[in-house]
């Protein structure tokens, strides 16, 4: 969407999209406040050494040796770089070597992705990550390519309705999440700039079996800038 232009002739303040997420009944919709999926990089990467028969390892470089301590080394990265409040994930996802049995391979290729959900988490995540895998190839002789780059930036949802709606409903609210059904009558009437103080109004129009129907509006001043109806299902958290 980018590369075609469209973000030159529009200049978006947000976007908006859906994802699936098969542990919500079905039927219902989740938002959260805050971060709401991770930062995705994934890398591919080759120790390359020097092949030949495997009666004279004094003769190779084996990858595959580098490649297994890499494997286990990275795993650390989580457990001795990311504090425990914090959260990070690298996977190790392919690994491929190898033809007969008998010879030591040339190269070993490895790809996979890391997960973080704080930009720096993220930083120190893959400054350890090439840390290792460069530190990794020199101890055990090997040559590495490294190809590193990011495929989905933090979603990062800011939910100011559903912050109001808390406020109304604090007593009932207390244990529970609100999964999202629908959105009616919304109106976009003025445009919000970065700096404006909001003003958030809601009014409880009905609730009949769990189902909650509030009118949210936004206010920059005396100017209404958004409105419109939410409706929302209180359930238990899990």
């Amino acid at each position: 969407v980018e590369q075609c232009g469209l973000f030159q002739a529009i200049h978006p303040a947000a976007m908006f999209g859906l994802h699936n997420y098969p542990e919500l009944p079905l039927g219902t919709v989740g938002v959260k406040q805050g971060q709401l999926m991770s930062y995705k990089d994934v890398f591919e990467m080759r120790f390359v050494g020097r092949s030949g028969h495997s009666s004279m390892p004094q003769k190779n470089i084996d990858p595959i040796v580098a490649a297994a301590a890499f494997i286990q080394s990275v795993q650390t990265i989580t457990s001795r770089n990311v504090g425990p409040l914090e959260a990070a994930v690298v996977s190790i996802c392919q690994v491929h070597a190898g033809t007969p049995r008998n010879l030591v391979v040339d190269d070993v290729l490895l790809s996979g992705n890391i997960r973080t959900l704080d930009e720096a988490v993220r930083a120190r995540v893959l400054q350890r990550f090439e840390q290792i895998a460069r530190g990794t190839a020199d101890a055990y002789e090997c040559q590495l390519k490294l190809d590193m780059h990011p495929i989905v930036p933090g979603v990062i949802l800011c939910e100011i309705i559903a912050q109001t709606a808390c406020v109304l409903f604090e007593k009932e609210m207390q244990g529970a999440l609100a999964l999202y059904a629908g959105i009616d009558k919304a109106r976009f009437r003025g445009i919000v700039r970065p700096g404006d103080v909001l003003t958030l109004k809601a009014k409880l129009l009905r609730a009949k079996l769990g189902l909650h129907v509030i009118s949210g509006e936004a206010w920059v001043g005396d100017r209404l800038c958004a409105s419109g109806e939410f409706s929302f299902m209180l359930t238990a958290k899990p």
